[in-house]
């Protein structure tokens, strides 16, 4: 069989195993109209709550929020224009709307950027600016979470009459879910608030309760929520990725209950049971651009994880044609051991960093080899073992592991996530 490798493929010659489970997740096929689709959800809330024009009073301003570049999959520039158009059509002039993009800690966009995130008619009609998490005049104080966040926001939010979400719904390797509540924290908090969310992460419990689909007990998403609630957004509109990595639906309602139903329909397509974890986890990332680098390929290890057995062994094949990903990315790997990367992240998180920490944590757990087009030399500092080919890795996981009873071959690594009773 073939493997999905950057835009081509790579021949998998498996000989005959006792078990062998391959996973497939399901299909979401392209939403062929997604301008309909979103004003469906406007006025038909998959929640089947009220709608939108139910929930606007007349006057004041309204602040929609939107994901930045890193979710360019979330295609803004499709959902905004159907959007406006509601709120034009609900009495909101296009001076009354700011469009606030949720850059959380990450970098600010140029304004070239920014009218490509958004598309150029959205960009001409409606304010459009960045949050920036390190102003204090920029944010405002709300309150504090259940678990003791300090929450400060953005001023244009907390001071609109109405806020909409938009954004993403993907399995997420530290919040459970993204998309819903992470418009709010990460996106539009401030600095301080991200830090502290974030440092959940770093707690003895944080490889049980925390990782992709998980919600219940997970400290990250439920101080997430507890922010979130502070605000109280007057709608969401979220979408789901297709199989190909485009829209594949759209959700709308309350910022709550509407994003559940979205996560359900992930974990419906995208969840596959598997009968028992394998000696052996063989996992393409599924090909350009889910293994694009070695940050988005995490993805890829951090699902086989959940596939593998005690003392098993992971391959991964992900091309890695534009090497990290992230500017520090591969700098975080010079800490020389899982302990002074805590206290790094300790001092000061980024989530490059905790996705490098996340891989070597794997890597010290179970054997893990990377095929890939990175300097191996690079590919042994994360603590994976480099293989030009399958042939090679393969032959490597026969040398490691000599006697493997069942295999857990995964096609689509990036979209697999296995649930193992």
């Amino acid at each position: 069989m073939e493997l999905a490798y950057g835009s081509g493929q790579l021949a998998l010659d498996l000989p005959p195993y006792q078990r062998l489970y391959q996973m497939e997740p399901g299909s979401i096929p392209d939403l062929a109209d997604v301008a309909g689709a979103v004003t469906d959800q406007l006025d038909h809330p998959v929640d089947q709550t009220r709608s939108l024009r139910e929930r606007l009073r007349p006057g004041g301003r309204v602040v929609v929020v939107i994901s930045d570049l890193t979710r360019a999959w979330v295609r803004n520039d499709l959902l905004l224009p159907p959007l406006l158009a509601y709120l034009n059509g609900c009495g909101f002039c296009d001076t009354a709307i700011t469009v606030l993009v949720a850059v959380g800690t990450h970098r600010r966009h140029s304004q070239s950027e920014l009218q490509a995130l958004v598309g150029e008619s959205v960009y001409q009609r409606v304010q459009v600016v960045d949050h920036d998490s390190r102003d204090p005049n920029n944010l405002r104080f709300v309150g504090t979470t259940s678990r003791g966040t300090e929450v400060f926001l953005n001023r244009m939010a907390v001071e609109a009459d109405h806020v909409i979400l938009v954004g993403g719904l993907v399995y997420h390797l530290m919040a459970g879910f993204g998309g819903g509540r992470k418009s709010v924290l990460p996106g539009i908090a401030g600095y301080g608030t991200v830090q502290a969310n974030h440092g959940f992460l770093l707690s003895p419990d944080a490889i049980a309760t925390m990782g992709s689909g998980k919600t219940a007990g997970n400290a990250v998403h439920e101080d997430m929520m507890d922010a979130a609630a502070l605000l109280q957004p007057t709608f969401l509109l979220n979408v789901v990725l297709s199989s190909q990595g485009r829209v594949g639906a759209v959700v709308g309602g309350n910022w709550d209950s509407a994003w559940e139903l979205g996560c359900d329909l992930i974990r419906q397509r995208y969840g596959v049971p598997l009968a028992q974890r394998g000696d052996l986890v063989i996992a393409s990332a599924g090909g350009y651009p889910t293994d694009i680098n070695l940050y988005q390929a995490a993805k890829t290890l951090d699902n086989a994880y959940y596939a593998v057995d005690t003392g098993g062994v992971i391959v991964v094949a992900a091309q890695c044609s534009e090497g990290g990903g992230s500017p520090d990315f591969f700098g975080w790997f010079q800490h020389e051991s899982l302990k002074s990367m805590v206290a790094a992240l300790a001092a000061g998180f980024t989530v490059p960093g905790y996705v490098a920490y996340h891989i070597r944590r794997i890597a010290s757990q179970h054997p893990s080899i990377l095929v890939s087009d990175l300097d191996p030399v690079v590919v042994r500092r994360t603590g994976l073992q480099p293989a030009a080919s399958l042939e090679e890795a393969m032959a490597r996981a026969r040398q490691i592991k000599p006697s493997v009873d069942t295999v857990v071959l995964m096609p689509q690594g990036a979209l697999t996530l296995p649930l193992v009773p």
